[in-house]
């Protein structure tokens, strides 16, 4: 996983001109969005979903896990689903390496945001007194 590593990050986003770049493909450019926006946008996102499943009333709890399994099981399709679609791909890794980074990236960048919003919103709930209705 870790001789993989760096090819990711040269193809998520390390050089930016490399991702504007027409010889890099479709296929370069689609894992640099969807690397680049595991790292920066999910996890604002997933702390947010972690404070409705936790404070929000019985309908926000529904819809904030269902929408919370859906970013995580998309996330996932879409990093496994590049490494097969486009073989001219730079990444071009073992099943191993490819699991090690999809475990990283869900539980990293996805999940651990979540646990702690959700966790911290319990935490406080319970301090101050506030049930969800």
């Amino acid at each position: 996983m870790i001789t993989a590593l760096p090819s990711v990050v040269h193809t998520g986003g390390a050089d930016l001109s490399r991702l504007a770049d027409s010889d890099a493909g479709p296929g370069a450019t689609y894992i640099g969005l969807v690397l680049m926006s595991g790292l920066c946008l999910a996890p604002m996102v997933m702390f947010g979903l972690g404070i409705l499943c936790a404070a929000g009333g019985r309908r926000g709890r529904r819809i904030g896990t269902a929408v919370t399994v859906v970013i995580v099981v998309c996330y996932a399709l879409s990093l496994i689903g590049s490494d097969f679609s486009w073989p001219e791909l730079e990444y071009q890794a073992e099943a191993a390496d490819t699991l090690g980074f999809l475990l990283l990236a869900v539980s990293g960048f996805l999940m651990l945001p979540w646990l702690v919003a959700f966790g911290g919103t319990k935490v406080v709930n319970r301090g101050s007194g506030t049930t969800a209705q």
